[in-house]
């Protein structure tokens, strides 16, 4: 992995930005989607940074201990990450990967609340009420659900907290990202980043051309593009969810019309 953004904010205009830098594989919450097989490997993470206490002040992170086996296999095939679930993990994978350039979206913490209770918050809140039914959901609905709780649940990612409570995680999480970057001597590594900034400082911090043709930078309303990326998902996990239901509901009806037949027949098939 060569560079990692660390934002709950303005996400989907910075993967936009990057892959029109020539950043073509870029990570985010859509491509664990896309590979929920990699569950078992996110779920090591997490229980191994909740082993840890994520006490980046101490140097605690699993990571610096060598254990970062599991982030290559993650993260390898990928030139950078933005947004979640990796966000999450930026104290651990600062050191982890030197030679990776970190920008930090900087963010009003007020605007950035405002957003996240009538996004985000809103989905965690639905997600967490899903997780009596997670047996029950075909396997990539149930691996999607219970990564998400998973974060939520264990403080690594955020949950259903109020105003205070996310307002206080926001600030400790900029904290350990800004102290990781102390602690690893990588200041002249980090761009703090704006959004608002536009195209100049973004690449000039990675050594790569402004686009031609007068192309602004990309401007993305997070609320809309949130309410249109969630629609698109639960529409393709609804056809998962009928396409299950009927397999099984066809096995049952399959299996009754079996015993009527053998009972009118005579013949016990149980």
């Amino acid at each position: 992995m060569k560079d990692f953004t660390n934002t709950e904010g303005g996400e989907k205009a910075m993967k936009l930005a990057l892959e029109k830098l020539g950043y073509r594989n870029v990570y985010n919450m859509s491509t664990f989607i896309s590979h929920t097989e990699d569950f078992e490997k996110w779920k090591r993470v997490i229980d191994n940074s909740n082993n840890n206490d994520n006490n980046v002040d101490a140097k605690t992170e699993w990571g610096l201990r060598g254990d970062g086996d599991v982030w290559d296999d993650l993260l390898g095939d990928y030139q950078a990450t933005v947004s979640s679930p990796t966000c999450y993990f930026a104290p651990t994978l600062i050191p982890l990967y030197p030679r990776a350039k970190i920008i930090i979206l900087t963010r009003d913490r007020q605007q950035w609340y405002a957003s996240f209770s009538k996004t985000v918050q809103l989905m965690i809140a639905k997600r967490q009420r899903l997780h009596l039914f997670q047996s029950c959901l075909p396997r990539r609905a149930s691996a999607i659900v219970t990564l998400g709780n998973l974060l939520s649940k264990s403080g690594i990612g955020l949950g259903t907290g109020t105003e205070e409570e996310c307002l206080e995680f926001f600030d400790r999480y900029y904290y350990t990202c800004r102290k990781a970057v102390e602690i690893e001597g990588r200041r002249r590594e980090v761009l703090e980043f704006d959004v608002g900034q536009g195209w100049g400082p973004l690449c000039g911090f990675l050594g790569r051309d402004v686009p031609g043709g007068g192309e602004g930078f990309p401007m993305v309303n997070d609320a809309e593009a949130f309410g249109v990326w969630v629609g698109t998902v639960q529409r393709d996990l609804w056809w998962e969810l009928g396409g299950y239901v009927l397999f099984y509901t066809g096995v049952v009806v399959v299996l009754v019309v079996l015993v009527m037949v053998g009972w009118k027949r005579g013949v016990g098939i149980l």
